[in-house]
């Protein structure tokens, strides 16, 4: 009988030793999770913040690219049969200026396990501006292939081919602004409070 009463004591004993240190396990888990969900948050709007400013000035760029693509259409399509070489076209219009784009923000955010926190329609502007970017890219490569390649031609196929080609630069770039503006758009809207736009 005896025996059985020091059990039963040290079973107390053990469950009363036990609750304070379970408690203090769990409150020590909640607080880590909070402060990991606290990193996560913050680690967020720091990304959405740096993808609106690059969105913002993406725009900026864009509109000074367009502009300086429809020159050279128009300076292309307007001396296209004349003995002008491309170089003197080229010159015309101050040279060839092209802007460069940024998606610091959507780059970072992209390669992390957070990205999936993100709005889909913002994930798929993103997307589509990484590609539009990268198009960009190559535009850029094949206008300055072909221009220092055949920099003294005066063959009117020649500027027909530079033609088509800032014609479709041009195109390009106006659906990057395009699905630019919606990005901005959805940013404004839905974002507004992590951007304080409010």
């Amino acid at each position: 009988m005896i025996k059985l009463k020091k059990i039963r004591i040290n079973y107390k004993k053990i469950i009363l030793d036990f609750i304070p240190a379970f408690l203090g396990v769990l409150v020590a888990l909640i607080l880590s999770n909070w402060n990991e969900q606290r990193k996560e948050n913050e680690f967020i709007k720091k990304s959405i913040v740096s993808i609106y400013n690059d969105n913002k000035t993406n725009l900026e760029r864009i509109d000074f690219q367009l502009t300086q693509l429809q020159n050279h259409i128009d300076t292309f399509d307007y001396y296209r049969n004349t003995p002008l070489s491309l170089m003197d076209l080229i010159v015309k219009n101050n040279g060839v200026t092209t802007s460069e784009y940024t998606q610091t923000g959507w780059n970072i955010l992209e390669n992390s396990k957070l990205v999936t926190k993100i709005d889909y329609e913002l994930l798929t502007g993103l997307s589509d501006n990484s590609k539009a970017i990268g198009l960009w890219g190559e535009y850029k490569k094949r206008i300055t292939n072909i221009l220092y390649s055949s920099l003294e031609s005066r063959k009117v196929n020649d500027k027909k081919r530079m033609y088509v080609l800032f014609r479709d630069a041009h195109n390009s770039t106006i659906r990057f602004k395009r699905n630019s503006e919606q990005i901005d758009s959805l940013l404004n809207v839905k974002y507004a409070d992590i951007l304080e736009l409010n």
